[in-house]
C-alpha cells in the first residue's frame, strides 16, 4: 500500500515513528571496542583474501600472458618456416619459368628455321616437279624419234608397235 499510496501522492511516503521508540522502550546500546576489533579483525582478514585472490589472478595472468607470448613466438616461427618455404618455391617457379622462357625462344627459333627449310624443301619439289616435266617432255620426244627411226628401218610392213616410254638398246 505504501507503493501506491506514494504514487497517488506524487512524493514519498510519510514515516511513522514506531511506537515503542515513542514510548522508551528501545533502549540504545552502548558502543564497545570489541566489535571494533572484530570488524578490524575482518576487515584484515578480507584485506588479506581479497590480496591472495589479487596474487592468483595476477599469476594466471603472467601465466597467461607468457602462454599467450609461447604460441606467437611458435606461430611466428611456424610462419616464418612457411615464408621461407613459400619464397623458396617462388624462386623455383620463377627458374622453371625462365627456363620454359628460353626453351620457348629456343623453340620459336628452330620452328622459323623448319619453316625457312621446309619452304625452300618446297621450292626445291616445284624445281624437281618442272625439271621433271621437262625431261618427260625430251624423253616423249627422243621416245617418238626412236620409234620413227626405227620405222623407216624396218620398212612399212614390218612395223610393230613399240611401247612408249621404253628404249630399247
Amino acid at each position: 500500500m505504501g507503493i501506491k499510496k506514494r504514487a497517488a501522492n506524487g512524493g514519498p511516503a510519510s514515516i511513522k515513528p514506531k511506537k515503542s521508540a515513542a514510548l522508551g522502550l528501545i533502549q540504545p546500546k552502548t558502543i564497545t571496542a570489541q566489535p571494533f576489533d572484530q570488524l578490524e579483525a575482518a576487515a584484515q582478514k578480507s584485506h588479506i583474501t581479497t590480496m591472495n585472490d589479487l596474487r592468483q589472478f595476477y599469476n594466471a595472468a603472467l601465466f597467461a600472458q607468457e602462454q599467450a607470448g609461447l604460441k606467437l613466438a611458435q606461430e611466428n616461427k611456424d610462419h616464418q618456416a612457411t615464408k621461407k618455404h613459400l619464397n623458396k618455391r617462388v624462386e623455383e617457379g620463377k627458374k622453371a619459368a625462365k627456363k620454359v622462357v628460353m626453351q620457348n625462344e629456343e623453340l620459336r627459333i628452330k620452328n622459323a628455321q623448319l619453316r625457312k627449310e621446309n619452304e625452300a624443301v618446297k621450292m626445291g619439289v616445284v624445281e624437281a616437279e618442272r625439271e621433271r616435266a621437262k625431261l618427260q617432255k625430251q624423253w616423249d620426244v627422243t621416245a617418238e624419234a626412236v620409234n620413227q627411226a626405227l620405222v623407216m628401218q624396218q620398212g612399212p610392213f614390218d612395223y610393230q608397235a613399240p611401247v612408249v616410254g621404253s628404249v630399247e638398246i
